[in-house]
């Protein structure tokens, strides 16, 4: 499934967002690690978010501890200036349709 250039960055941006707000061991996080550690993001910023919520160890992964962190993670990968008050904007997905999400963004351009 071909995914747009806005389409493709707003399901990244929500990608983005159930990774901040998912639950301590959420399966979410191993499914989104799965369908996108070779994914080529629209934005190097928000592959810096993902690489820098990838890196969180299980058990520090919650979304109070995610959402202190994060900042400081993502700065030191070079990007100070990132908004993050939108990655925690409540959103109402069941885990199911982030999965189907994930696999949407699989399918554009990967890494070689």
């Amino acid at each position: 499934m071909d995914i747009a250039g806005d389409d493709r960055r707003s399901l990244e941006r929500l990608a983005l967002r159930a990774l901040c707000q998912a639950p301590r061991g959420s399966p979410v996080r191993e499914a989104a690690r799965a369908a996108l550690e070779n994914h080529l993001w629209s934005d190097v910023a928000a592959e810096a978010v993902f690489k820098a919520l990838m890196s969180v160890p299980q058990g520090r992964d919650d979304p109070e501890t995610i959402r202190r962190e994060l900042p400081a993670r993502v700065t030191r990968l070079g990007f100070p200036d990132f908004e993050f008050d939108e990655l925690f904007v409540p959103h109402n997905l069941a885990d199911g349709q982030l999965l189907e999400i994930f696999e949407r963004l699989r399918a554009p351009g990967k890494k070689t």
